[in-house]
């Protein structure tokens, strides 16, 4: 598992194995650890091009594409998914060639929880860590996987989702990430510098309720990019962001063989530490596409 450690707003270097306490249901477990900064990434980005995105916010996405580029290695590999009503992959041969390609109109509606679906049960590949990151303007309005099937294949994945919905408005009213008060509206630079929130600050009548409880679940964070904020800044701050994690292997000893497990982890040593990783996994289950109809 991937676990990001902050003392304030800042990452947390330099800690070992002896540092950390992970309880897998209650019981602790010898852990081994290792940085993300020396491990390959496999990045999915999922990119809202439904009828609702405005030419301004297309433009900021086709800039955003090429500087992203430049926070990956070159054993980095990611792969461009559009989301409308459909999905679709955009072909390049590699990431420098995306400003020149072709991005698609925007039509037609909003099937994120779709793309995030096939995302996140993507099968890993040893010795990598499987990033996704999923922009829209909006809500998901045409997928056929509901929010509780999205939430359900949360609990099956290995992925680490971030979400990233732009909104034109920075009032109280606007989408975004509400803190614990409900009032509060935070910009995508401003939460991920804040510590992680909790199931109990998502309020379930929330529309984005579906995409915070998947982010809380594989320990991403959920942002909105406010009007005027660079999005090349926020895709390449959630990539830093990410390379900063630790990753936390075993072997699960003393737990129940299958269902689910609840996770915990902690840091050791003295002093105040923000924590954030998944909040527990399904064990020796099959993951299921519960593409389910709504309503």
């Amino acid at each position: 598992m991937i676990a990001a450690v902050r003392s304030g707003n800042r990452p947390v270097a330099d800690l070992t194995s002896g540092d950390f306490r992970l309880q897998d249901d209650g019981v602790a477990q010898i852990v081994d650890v290792a940085t993300m900064e020396s491990i390959p990434i496999d990045v999915d980005l999922l990119l809202d091009t439904s009828g609702s995105v405005s030419v301004e916010l297309q433009n900021r996405l086709r800039l955003s594409l090429g500087q992203l580029v430049a926070t990956l290695r070159p054993d980095d590999r990611v792969r461009l998914i559009a989301v409308n009503h459909a999905l679709r992959t955009i072909p390049t041969a590699n990431g420098q060639q995306w400003p020149s390609v072709p991005f698609p109109n925007p039509s037609g509606g909003t099937s994120l929880y779709d793309g995030l679906t096939i995302a996140m049960l993507n099968v890993g590949v040893p010795d990598r860590r499987h990033l996704v990151m999923a922009f829209t303007d909006g809500q998901d309005t045409t997928s056929i996987t509901s929010p509780r099937a999205l939430i359900g294949n949360s609990q099956f994945t290995e992925s680490v989702v971030y979400a990233v919905v732009a909104t034109s408005d920075s009032g109280p009213g606007a989408t975004g990430w509400f803190g614990p008060s409900g009032g509060d509206v935070f910009s995508a630079a401003q939460t991920l510098s804040r510590p992680a929130t909790s199931s109990s600050t998502v309020r379930m009548v929330d529309p984005d309720a579906a995409l915070r409880i998947v982010t809380l679940n594989t320990g991403g964070q959920f942002l909105v990019a406010q009007r005027g904020e660079s999005l090349s800044a926020v895709f390449a701050q959630i990539i830093k962001d990410f390379r900063t994690c630790y990753v936390l292997r075993y072997s699960p000893s003393g737990v129940k063989a299958g269902g689910w497990h609840s996770l915990t982890v902690k840091v050791l040593r003295p002093g105040r530490f923000d924590v954030r990783a998944r909040r527990g996994y399904m064990r020796h289950r099959i993951a299921y596409l519960a593409l389910e109809p709504r309503g």
